[in-house]
């Protein structure tokens, strides 16, 4: 599933992270060898108390992340796109992100299909979930 936002976002790397209190569990990912995060480096952080998209185009130019150690060191992230996985019962486990080295945007098509893979993401986890238990 990484893969695939990777390739819809046309963007170096991509990730999907299960959240706790104090860190950002790596469970899918390309373009990176991180396994957790510390919450406060994240930038998914802002993203785990809402619903929409979050769209950085260009980092450096935003107050949350200009001194980001993800943007003043490697991967020296500039172009970062993520959204919640919120579950049916209304529960944000994580976030499925994207990001490039390189201002951008997305286009409408791709924050569509964003969106579906969002839905996908959590329907797979949540599946996953029912049959365990």
């Amino acid at each position: 599933m990484a893969e695939l936002a990777s390739f819809i976002c046309q963007t170096p790397i991509a990730m999907i992270n299960l959240i706790d209190r104090d860190k950002h569990h790596i469970k899918f990912k390309v373009g990176t060898n991180m396994n957790e995060m510390i919450k406060e480096d994240t930038f998914c952080q802002y993203i785990s108390s809402g619903s929409q998209m979050m769209i950085i185009p260009n980092a450096l130019k935003d107050q949350r992340f200009y001194d980001n150690p993800l943007v003043v060191n490697a991967p020296f992230i500039r172009f970062y796109a993520g959204m919640p996985l919120i579950t049916q019962s209304g529960i944000t486990i994580g976030s499925i992100c994207v990001m490039g080295r390189v201002p951008k945007d997305l286009t409408s098509s791709q924050k569509q299909r964003m969106r579906v893979l969002c839905k996908r993401v959590v329907e797979m986890l949540e599946l996953e979930l029912s049959l365990v238990a």
